[in-house]
């Protein structure tokens, strides 16, 4: 089928100006905006000069019907530190005092100084599971058994997340998250302060007060994607002094990448000080008084 350049034209300008009408009040920008650009790649090359000059006022009209604060609340973006004097009700783990002593702005656990640990950036899927374990008496010449107390449990808390990456800032962030799972699941082994010490406990909370408010844990495992099929970021992570090239005697900074999605997932059990489970008082955990301390009784 044969087209000529004023028909394409003219259908793009058609269709251009139903699509702005619906963006008067900002709505589905980056639709419409595909939208145009399919328009525009169906057209035949002797018209190329044309769409351009079309696309270019089509585009002005469209950001001429939308107001700036909204253009700029579009054009901003996500941000991991929520506003003053809010409710920071987002799942955490804690980074440990002896870390962030240990941690200057330019290392890889920097960028979670900010957010005082690894704050998932999506609201995560968290399963969580109660037992209480009893076992089975059967005296003889009797039709039931008989169930005897022993203990109670929480077995593992899995937080499962999507980590979305848009910019080198929050694929920093991104290898401050991973790098900062490496380290809390290994113990101090070897040389210098503290050498012999278990992996740290870390302080897990999320969605308020009386759900999980720093409730002590232990990561025991995590895994994470590396997908294939998605974009990679650089962080533009250059440390000071940079690295030495084997043979080459110069020195080149060093760098990482970072997938746009990926799929993160945390195990983590529950680690009580045996000072805190000999105060424990039912009556407060009945009345919800553990809420409101640093216990982490869940």
């Amino acid at each position: 089928m044969a087209f000529s350049s004023d028909n394409i034209t003219n259908k793009v300008k058609q269709n251009a100006e139903s699509y702005a009408k619906g963006f008067n009040k900002g709505a589905n920008l980056k639709k419409t905006a595909n939208l145009l650009a399919s328009n525009v790649k169906d057209g035949l090359s002797s018209a190329v000069g044309k769409f351009k000059r079309t696309t270019n006022s089509i585009i002005s009209k469209l950001m001429d019907g939308i107001p700036d604060n909204l253009l700029a609340k579009k054009m901003t973006e996500a941000k991991l530190i929520t506003k003053s004097g809010e409710q920071d009700w987002r799942v955490r783990l804690s980074l440990p005092a002896d870390y962030q002593r240990m941690t200057g702005q330019d290392d890889l656990l920097a960028p979670l100084l900010d957010t005082a640990g690894l704050v998932f950036p999506t609201n995560p899927t968290v399963l969580v599971s109660h037992e209480a374990n009893y076992n089975s008496l059967h005296p003889v010449h009797t039709n039931y058994p008989f169930w005897a107390y022993q203990n109670s449990a929480i077995g593992q808390i899995t937080i499962t997340a999507n980590f979305p990456v848009q910019n080198s800032l929050e694929a920093r962030y991104w290898i401050a998250c991973i790098h900062y799972l490496r380290t809390v699941t290994k113990m101090n082994y070897g040389r210098g302060p503290g050498a012999g010490e278990p992996p740290p406990v870390v302080k897990f909370s999320g969605y308020g007060d009386y759900v999980f408010k720093n409730v002590p844990v232990v990561v025991t495992s995590f895994q994470f994607d590396m997908p294939q099929d998605v974009d990679y970021i650089s962080t533009g992570f250059t440390p000071l002094g940079g690295t030495a090239v084997p043979d080459r005697g110069d020195v080149m900074d060093a760098s990482a990448w970072a997938p746009t999605t990926s799929l993160l997932t945390v195990s983590v059990v529950p680690q009580y000080s045996r000072r805190d489970v000999s105060t424990f008082d039912m009556k407060k955990f009945i009345k919800g008084d553990y809420g409101k301390g640093d216990t982490g009784f869940i």
